[in-house]
């Protein structure tokens, strides 16, 4: 069959399984109707809520070149992350081309819909009648999400049909992220609570953190404990101990039918929204342990659609008998445990050991099927069918790997095959080490081609490789598989595009990662070209600066000008001192990474530590080269503020962390520590520039006179709430202060070490800063425990 329509997915998720699941239902109805299937995802990014789309200029290039009949929007994973006006906006922005969205209605245009409502009120009502729970806690999902908030609705309309009041005290707001599921049980406990009878989740990832914050406090979850149940019937929800009670929304079929609606779209015009109703899924969380029920629940499912579903390349004799064969095999294990389920199956795949087909598609036959049947089956079952089963895998793999079957390769073998691709990757220094890497065969990866596209070119040898189509090795038989096209966009220093796969719906999570690498690559590259030059001129820009700065101490002693200049001329120094400092320590990182990488014993723990050491490395000469490229262009004025950054809204705790980290290489030479402590977070509207230089003087004169002749320093910074101010309070354990000491160290020029490399103008510089810049006090102490500490009060 010809290609009737070409077609792309729109996400902003392709690795989660929900994704899978309906791009999988997507998939296999394309293949039947003669449709192209495009995927475009912007990457495994959510919850910034009120963000424009991810990429947006991505979804535009892309859509308008390949010239698409029609666009299926899995609204859902976009709606995490922007608001739906702004989703709304992007749509309209493909007029004429059709569009569908599934699980999120956008106004306008035709949707794929789950009833989020009636599924969560028949399982709350089922916990009221059934188990007896009166206390009801809710967490719901992002704020203002469609799917979100008719779960929500669904609760609420169970409890007033059973007359229980909503008490607000136990609702909680959430992100469908297992960190905010742990931390509404934590914020309900710091609230002084008492403990629910039940929790409900707005999703299963949310149940996921409950569960771990609930176990952490030794709570029973289920039967005799605190009820708990979720959303969506992942995979791992059944793997969840105890197992989890949800809801099922059948993701495949919402596939197949979302791809049937726009193909009828497009012949017949606008059709109605027809919703989806999820069922629930009891397990042990909500105290049910209906074994048999679960059966019997399965045994209305059709095994053909289930497997088919899952897999599209089943060119098999009589597979639908094939199927009910191995379906059979399962339910006499469930119902006699003294069956020896291995033995059976072994038969079954010997039987096809010279047959006309693949046996990996008899392999994913029988993982479908097993994990279907998981849910079914105790925990002592669990344990015994899996041990089986990989008993079974292992004897398909050998018949794989002998005779006619050269093909297969098993997960291990996989699993070398990708390392073996990043650590090339990694590991190219130039663009023509790239370009060796992407004319390897990726086919074992399920890759059939790979093309490089880049809006922005930041190096010549780049074009080599624009919109060029890497075929990989096309000398096995791809028959029998199914490829769609996957992009996904790269983002590096100063080159943007998108890769573009050809490639199988079970390895999208390897061009998630293929791609991201390459971006990294590409990323390093520019780095390491530009590191050389970069090192030049900030060695050039130094005895400049030096020179300018003894000029400018010289002209304050004469002419009498004041603390400002000679503080000015301090604080240009000390980026410049900073970056140098970093520069050469890259290019001895380099020299020794080239040495190691030549010799051929380079290891891949190695190969990791250098990509970190210059990705920090070039992030402080990037943000100290700007610090100083300021200052220059402040020298004709004479005052610090004018210099300092401007006045804005920041983070406070975040920032300091920032700051640090720009210190880490002066902080590594002695093997100091900083550890930044703070309970809350403070949005301050401030100088951050002043900030940044008081903490930066603290740690130099920490280093310099704290921990002189010492190594393993500590410093601790604790930031606190001082009625209504801010106290960062500053301790080291060095050698400390003398007592006598106290009055004079904020005063210009005084220094226990001038004429050893001290200017005496550190302190000075931060009194002036915190008082005149942030109205604020600073005090120096005499700590109970030795070393230094100084109590800033902004």
């Amino acid at each position: 069959m010809g290609v009737v329509y070409k077609f792309c997915i729109l996400t902003t998720e392709v690795h989660d399984i929900i994704s899978q699941e309906i791009i999988a239902g997507i998939q296999e109805r394309a293949l039947l109707r003669g449709v192209e299937i495009s995927v475009i995802s912007s990457g495994p990014i959510k919850n910034i809520e009120g963000n424009m789309v991810l990429n947006r200029e991505l979804y535009l290039s892309i859509i308008s070149e390949y010239k698409f009949n029609g666009i299926i929007v899995l609204a859902g994973t976009i709606t995490s992350i922007t608001t739906k006006n702004d989703l709304k906006n992007l749509l309209e922005s493909f007029s004429p081309t059709p569009v569908i969205t599934i699980s999120v209605k956008i106004d306008g245009f035709h949707s794929i819909l789950s009833d989020n409502t009636t599924p969560v009120e028949e399982l709350v009502d089922h916990i009221i009648k059934e188990h007896n729970a009166k206390r009801f806690m809710f967490i719901k999902g992002p704020h203002e999400h469609q799917e979100g908030d008719e779960r929500f609705n669904g609760f609420r309309r169970a409890l007033i049909k059973n007359n229980i009041e909503l008490n607000t005290k136990y609702i909680f707001n959430g992100n469908f992220t297992p960190h905010q599921g742990a931390q509404a049980v934590k914020d309900m406990f710091e609230r002084g609570l008492e403990l629910p009878d039940a929790i409900i989740c707005a999703d299963d990832d949310t149940a996921l953190g409950v569960y771990s914050e609930l176990k952490r406090r030794s709570i029973e979850i289920g039967n005799g404990g605190v009820i708990v149940t979720g959303f969506d019937n992942t995979n791992y929800s059944r793997s969840m101990d105890p197992p989890l009670t949800t809801i099922d929304q059948s993701f495949h079929k919402q596939g197949v039918f979302a791809l049937d609606s726009l193909i009828s779209m497009l012949n017949n015009g606008v059709l109605v929204d027809e919703p989806f109703i999820p069922t629930v899924v009891h397990r042990e969380s909500c105290g049910c342990f209906g074994k048999n029920s679960l059966i019997n629940e399965y045994r209305k499912d059709n095994y053909i659609d289930l497997v088919i579903g899952k897999i599209p390349d089943l060119n098999i004799p009589d597979i639908e008998t094939h199927i009910n064969d191995i379906a059979n095999i399962y339910s006499n294990f469930i119902m006699d445990n003294n069956f020896d389920i291995s033995d059976a199956l072994e038969d079954f795949i010997y039987k096809y050991k010279y047959k006309n087909f693949n046996l990996n598609v008899l392999h994913e036959i029988i993982l479908q099927l097993h994990n279907k049947y998981l849910e079914t089956m105790d925990r002592e079952s669990i344990i015994r069918c899996t041990r089986e089963v990989e008993s079974v895998f292992s004897k398909i793999v050998e018949i794989l790997h002998g005779d006619s079957f050269k093909e297969a390769r098993n997960s291990r073998e996989q699993s070398f095959e990708i390392d073996d691709i990043l650590m090339s990757l990694a590991t190219s220094m130039n663009f023509t080490d790239l370009i060796k890497v992407l004319n390897r065969n990726f086919y074992y990866l399920g890759i059939k081609s790979l093309m490089l596209h880049f809006d922005t070119i930041s190096h010549e040898d780049l074009l080599e490789i624009q919109n060029k189509v890497f075929i990989k090795d096309d000398s096995l038989n791809r028959s029998l598989k199914t490829y769609c096209n996957l992009f996904i966009p790269m983002d590096t220093v100063d080159t943007s595009g998108y890769c573009r796969f050809e490639i199988l719906l079970n390895s999208f999570h390897l061009g998630e990662v293929l791609s991201y690498q390459i971006s990294r690559s590409i990323f390093l590259i520019e780095l390491i070209t530009q590191l050389n030059d970069k090192s030049k001129e900030i060695e050039h820009s130094y005895k400049d600066l030096r020179m300018t700065k003894d000029l400018l101490m010289e002209t304050e002693k004469l002419a009498n000008l004041g603390g400002l200049v000679v503080g000015f001329t301090h604080e240009i120094s000390t980026p410049i001192g900073v970056g140098v400092t970093a520069s050469t320590h890259l290019i001895s990182e380099i020299d020794k990474f080239k040495n190691t990488y030549n010799k051929g014993v380079l290891k891949k723990s190695e190969m990791i530590e250098f990509i970190s050491e210059t990705e920090v490395g070039m992030d402080i000469i990037k943000k100290n080269l700007e610090k100083a490229v300021t200052f220059i262009n402040g020298f004709k004025q004479i005052s610090v503020d004018q210099a300092s950054d401007i006045k804005r809204n920041f983070e406070l705790v975040t920032y300091l962390h920032e700051v640090i980290s720009s210190l880490t290489p002066i902080l590594r030479q002695g093997n100091h520590n900083v550890k930044i402590d703070s309970i809350d977070r403070f949005e301050i509207d401030s100088y951050p520039g002043a900030i940044s230089q008081i903490i930066t003087n603290l740690v130099q004169n920490s280093i310099t006179h704290g921990f002189e002749n010492m190594e393993n320093g500590e410093i601790t910074i604790t930031i606190s709430q001082y009625k209504n101010r801010i106290k960062i309070e500053y301790h080291d354990n060095g050698v400390g202060i003398h007592p006598k000491n106290f009055d004079k160290i904020f005063d210009t020029y005084y220094s226990t070490k001038i004429g050893k490399g001290g200017s005496g103008l550190g302190l000075g510089i931060i009194k002036k800063l915190t008082e005149e810049k942030l109205l604020g006090s600073i005090e120096c102490v005499d700590p109970e425990d030795g070393g230094a500490t100084f109590i800033l009060t902004i």
